[in-house]
This record gives structure tokens, sequence and C-alpha cells, in this order.
């Protein structure tokens, strides 16, 4: 059984900060949680430190990962002048400072308050911090693959 999950990340509003996540699993439809507005199974704060650190790369710690939904909630930064290559990211948020995207032969600048959404999840991402102050959330594959770029 292939079971997934509806994921919400929070850009502006209140009751929340900017960066949070909620998850609802197994999934329900956006529809249906507009108009029932059931309690999420899961509210990640985005300064949460709780969550797992990725070996050997600084900056980056995985808050959430639910394989049986094949998600993962991730905290990039602040990063010391990172330069990171992934792969089953599928959208990002910046909040404060910026960041690069190369995605294929394409770079694009992601500033603070932008969101980007990842064309192919399972193409390869590099991720360049344009600050010392890049402060980012992304949802991904649960079997995200990080490395140092």
């Amino acid at each position: 059984m292939n079971r997934r999950s509806a994921a919400l990340l929070v850009l502006s509003g209140s009751g929340a900060a900017p960066g949070d996540a909620f998850v609802w699993s197994p999934s329900l439809s956006l529809e249906e949680i507009s108009r029932t507005s059931p309690k999420p199974h899961r509210h990640i704060r985005r300064d949460d430190l709780g969550g797992r650190a990725v070996p050997g790369i600084t900056g980056l710690r995985t808050l959430a990962q639910l394989p049986e939904a094949g998600l993962a909630v991730l905290r990039l930064g602040p990063p010391p002048t990172a330069r990171w290559v992934f792969r089953g990211i599928r959208a990002m948020a910046v909040f404060s400072g910026r960041i690069t995207l190369v995605d294929g032969e394409e770079a694009k600048l992601v500033p603070a308050g932008s969101l980007a959404l990842v064309g192919d999840p399972s193409a390869t991402l590099y991720f360049e911090a344009g600050t010392d102050a890049a402060l980012a959330v992304a949802l991904a594959a649960s079997g995200f693959v990080a490395a140092l770029g």
C-alpha cells in the first residue's frame, strides 16, 4: 500500500510562524482540509532543533521523516556559506537571506519571502546560500539525498 501525507508549509499568517509545517497522514485532499479544518497529525516548528542533524552537513536538519508517507521536512540553515546537492526536494521556502538553486542548467535566485517549486524532484538540485543568514524549510521525499557540493 502506498500511503501519502498532505503537508502545508506556512508562509505567513497567524496561529503559526512562517516556516512551520503541518502534516496530515494518511492524506486528506486540500479541499477536505480547507472544508473540515481537521487538526494536523504533526505541527513541526521551523525553529525546532529537535530534528535529526544530517551527518557531515552543517546547517541541515531533518525535522520530520515519515517513510510510510513518503515525506520529509527539512530545515536548511543558517548555513555557513553552504553549497549542497540534493535529490528528492519538492518545494523550498526561504524565510531569511537568499539562496541560489541550480536545477539543470538554470540558476534561480530565491530571496527571503519566496517559495520555489521543483519541477522534477528526482533530478539533482544544487543549493548555494547567498548569505550566512539564509534560512529555508523544504518538503522532500522521505528518501531524499543530501551531500556537500
